[in-house]
């Protein structure tokens, strides 16, 4: 892809993101809006001089805190502080898709479908992109897959450990990562790139453990502790049973969430986490065969095992909150071959299901499981598996073709 066509994709996209950001900031002026008052009540307290994890309860990690400080710096109410700088990680998300998409040599028109995917998840997501802190997470995810494939090694650690430090998710990348990494390096040299990573990790987690270690812990056993949520993959199949043999089943409110609570829903909810790890063990250990068969570089392969990481967790994970769809297209636009054309509009397909489950049917279902949005449900969450199969990466001749092509700056 020649560099003017990676810059007019990156700028049509940017310009998708700050209109659909345009629109829907000027239609929430004056109502609340998603987490935002969370955010912004963890800002003032901080900004009075209250500790998080120590003085106040936060569910998220540290990094999350940061990033709620830092919004209230910029100028204008918070709100849409908040949301201006969302839309700013989106912009920068996109951007990440171009330059990976370049550096994997694929068609500008492929780099160009794949990051409209950014915009087209802001807009279809709604009142659930700009007014949560997801997107920063994108733009992370989609950065590190560029230093990932190109080899930028130290800064793959670096954004990792950042994005780790705001959602817990991206910690499954690093098995898949590592080994990427002793195949372009030796160790000693794997461990110095990775120390600013841990340095950084240490830097923001140590001073809250010293001070609030029970506090710190308990945000972590948060996310433990959680039950089955209604959206979940496996919630689905218990409605979907529900409905058509009569399976009993009782939504709770709890943990911010609506979930399906009782020992069967909480032995599908360790089920499923267990089988999300071992999924993402079993790509790196693919990874490691195929790199050690291609010579220790295949850079679509490893484009490939981080998307069928992501959607392995997000589709075996016991919490599916829509907004974690936002992370998606980091990693799903680089898909190689005729499985990424599959990819695409089934992605648009799993973000409008999403967005008529919730909002748009939510309360139906939490109150009385209406058929109509189950069964929404239910296809959504079929599809997320199929979007996980699609990305599974047995790559075809005509996939890796290009495998070892212009992608430049490796094992640095």
């Amino acid at each position: 892809m020649r560099r003017p066509a990676a810059w007019a994709v990156g700028a049509a996209a940017c310009l998708l993101i700050v209109a659909a950001a345009v629109v829907r900031i000027r239609a929430s002026e004056g109502v609340t809006l998603g987490d935002i008052p969370t955010y912004e009540h963890a800002r003032r307290l901080m900004e009075l001089g209250y500790l998080p994890y120590r003085d106040f309860d936060v569910e998220y990690p540290p990094g999350a805190a940061a990033l709620f400080w830092a919004a209230g710096l910029l100028p204008g109410r918070y709100e849409v502080a908040f949301q201006a700088l969302m839309a700013a990680c989106a912009c920068a998300a996109a951007a990440g898709i171009v330059a990976t998409g370049r550096a994997l040599g694929l068609p500008a028109w492929r780099v160009a479908a794949g990051a409209a995917l950014v915009p087209a998840s802001v807009w279809m997501l709604g009142d659930l992109s700009l007014p949560r802190y997801d997107l920063a997470v994108t733009a992370l995810l989609a950065w590190m897959a560029w230093c990932a494939v190109t080899g930028r090694w130290t800064w793959v650690w670096l954004l990792m450990a950042a994005a780790v430090l705001m959602k817990l998710v991206p910690a499954a990348f690093v098995p898949a990562l590592l080994v990427a990494h002793l195949h372009a390096a030796p160790p000693r040299r794997v461990a110095a790139a990775m120390a600013p990573g841990v340095v950084l990790g240490l830097a923001v987690v140590v001073p809250a453990a010293v001070v609030a270690p029970s506090g710190l812990w308990r945000s972590v056993a948060y996310h433990l502790d959680r039950p089955l949520q209604i959206e979940s993959s496996g919630s689905a199949a218990l409605l979907a049973a529900h409905h058509l043999a009569g399976l009993p089943v009782r939504v709770v409110r709890s943990y911010g969430s609506d979930n399906l609570v009782g020992a069967l829903p909480q032995a599908l909810a360790t089920a499923g986490s267990l089988l999300g790890i071992a999924l993402a063990l079993l790509l790196a250990a693919m990874l490691h065969r195929r790199l050690r068969a291609a010579g220790g570089r295949d850079p679509r392969y490893l484009a490939a095992v981080l998307a069928a990481t992501l959607l392995v967790l997000i589709t075996t994970g016991k919490v599916l909150s829509p907004q974690y769809l936002l992370w998606l297209p980091a990693v799903v636009a680089l898909l190689p071959g005729r499985r990424g054309l599959a990819v695409l509009p089934l992605m648009l397909v799993v973000l409008w299901l999403s967005h008529r489950v919730f909002p748009v049917g939510y309360q139906g279902l939490v109150e009385d499981l209406e058929p109509r949005t189950v069964i929404l449900l239910c296809a959504r969450d079929v599809l997320l598996v199929v979007l996980a199969a699609a990305s599974w990466p047995h790559l075809s001749g005509a996939d890796t073709a290009n495998a070892h092509g212009p992608v430049t700056g490796l094992a640095r």
